[in-house]
């Protein structure tokens, strides 16, 4: 008897549109902001805290997929 796959928990809609509000805060600084394309001593490149953060952290709540292709497993070709 085949078990139906495991369904995904959705992410915290909170959570979710938190991360979208810093996204679109981020990117409104990185365009308008010249000095926000910079670096600061203390942080680092502020581009990657201002976009790459936020846009990695919303990828890990919808659990790391990968937005092309499909695994091995499911196209019955193994991995070597």
């Amino acid at each position: 008897m085949a078990t139906a796959p495991a369904r995904e928990a959705a992410p915290d809609p909170r959570l979710d549109e938190a991360l979208k509000l810093l996204l679109a805060i981020g990117v409104v600084l990185v365009l308008l902001l010249p000095a926000a394309r910079g670096s600061a001593a203390s942080i680092g490149w502020l581009p990657m805290w201002l976009l790459g953060m936020p846009l990695v952290a919303l990828w890990a709540t919808r659990g790391f997929r990968l937005p092309w292709g499909r695994r091995p497993e499911a196209t019955g070709l193994r991995a070597r």
